[in-house]
């Protein structure tokens, strides 16, 4: 639990975690767009190959509505081998079906020893977030001691949060208050918010915990559900 909210879908994720031992990631962004009640999680890692050959990258999806993946936008691209982005590659789905999903993304081709990559891969969740408090994860599975760039930036469409603020969680269970992140922009409506961190463990989750109001919008449409029941 964080801020008295059980992040159930990090959780579920620790159950079935496994970390890629043929990859090392020098460079991992993530941004996180919060519309209402819709995430669009966008992750752009890059460094290379430490095994003899590699056919693809996993990443995880994490979100406490359980959305089927066959309903999520999801689309992928290898920007070694297609830096204009001419290519789109559907993910696929590792394991089960569940609020916490592994999703690989193949290379447009296989990568050898030594050999970088970098890849983006954006997936929209629909009606995944909640009003009130509510969290993002981002997670590490990658058999080294840590990622030496990381950044993170949310962004909300539709007003600032009240507060926002970065917790680790690492193998076993602690979880740390980081710190807590200040909008980049005080003085406009969309509230963006950057973490940038160095030397950040891989195998650990990044877990950003904020307290917002329901839009409005989706306020309309839970007092109409109310009405109909």
């Amino acid at each position: 639990k964080v801020a008295g909210r059980s992040i159930d879908s990090l959780n579920l994720a620790s159950l079935r975690r496994r970390l890629n031992r043929s990859l090392v990631v020098q460079r991992a962004e993530n941004t996180a767009v919060i519309d209402g009640e819709d995430l669009t999680v966008v992750w752009n890692c890059a460094g290379y190959c430490r095994a003899a050959r590699e056919t693809s990258i996993e990443f995880s999806i994490d979100a406490d509505a359980n959305i089927p993946f066959a309903e999520l936008d999801c689309v992928a691209f290898d920007l070694r081998r297609d830096p204009g982005k001419e290519h789109g590659i559907r993910p696929m789905l590792v394991g089960p079906d569940g609020s916490a999903k592994k999703i690989a993304v193949p290379f447009l081709s296989p990568i050898r020893s030594q050999e970088s990559f970098s890849v983006l891969l954006r997936c929209r969740l629909p009606r995944c977030m909640k009003a009130g408090i509510d969290y993002y994860t981002a997670t590490f599975s990658f058999d080294q001691e840590t990622v030496p760039h990381y950044s993170a930036r949310l962004r909300f469409l539709h007003g600032r949060p009240q507060w926002v603020r970065a917790y680790e969680w690492r193998t076993g269970g602690a979880v740390t208050l980081l710190k807590d992140l200040a909008p980049r922009n005080p003085e406009t409506e969309t509230g963006e918010y950057v973490d940038t961190d160095e030397n950040v463990p891989a195998a650990s989750a990044r877990i950003y915990v904020f307290l917002r109001r329901l839009p409005m919008q989706a306020a309309e449409r839970s007092a109409g559900t109310a009405d109909e029941t």
